[in-house]
């Protein structure tokens, strides 16, 4: 569930309120009932989760899955930075 930010226009009563997306968004301040303002964030951090376990929903490294043969050298990314891309299936 998402967080947005609020500020009231008339006190600047500044907090945060959990709702649903498809929930409207607030219109009267909590603290003196004057309008309220909808502040743009920073937005969240959305995390895709695999089978494996390895966040990316992507074959495990040195499985064979991903059609590179492991014997050859780093398979699915396993080269660290600048190796061989991710498996992709």
């Amino acid at each position: 569930m998402p967080t947005y930010e609020y500020e009231c226009r008339d006190c600047r009563h500044h907090f945060e309120q959990a709702q649903n997306m498809s929930d409207d968004a607030l219109t009267k301040c909590p603290k003196c009932g004057g309008a309220l303002e909808r502040l743009i964030g920073g937005g969240v951090g959305i995390i895709v989760k695999g089978g494996n376990g390895n966040g990316a929903g992507m074959p495990e490294c040195g499985s064979g899955e991903c059609g590179i043969d492991p014997t050859e050298g780093p398979c699915c990314g396993g080269g660290g930075m600048g190796g061989a891309p991710p498996c992709m299936g």
